[in-house]
């Protein structure tokens, strides 16, 4: 989404948050950054400017695919398989690059 309004949140025990929206009434995305090992939950009235007092709504999970409905209160953001996945593949990477970096030298 290139288009439209940027709304972040300073980070919070570790985890970051920020949406994309043209307003409040229409479609947004909101990315939860979580830099934990361990699931944390987030008080969703933090971000009530954007996601509206004592609503509940539907969001979906596009790291599996899974839709949920959100309450107002809170949120617990669990690592997802994909999630975990990506983190050894990253840890891999670095893995070869250091490999990489001991033949050049």
């Amino acid at each position: 989404m290139h288009q439209g309004k940027l709304k972040h949140y300073n980070r919070q025990d570790g985890t970051y948050v920020y949406f994309r929206y043209f307003d409040v009434q229409t479609k947004k995305v909101m990315v939860i950054l979580n830099k934990n090992t361990e699931s944390k939950s987030l008080d969703l009235g933090r971000f009530s400017e954007v996601l509206g007092n004592g609503k509940s709504f539907a969001a979906r999970n596009v790291m599996s695919g899974e839709t949920v409905m959100l309450k107002p209160r809170k949120l617990r953001w669990v690592r997802s398989q994909a999630q975990k996945k990506l983190s050894v593949a990253r840890q891999n990477v670095q893995q070869v690059v250091n490999l990489l970096a001991n033949v050049i030298t």
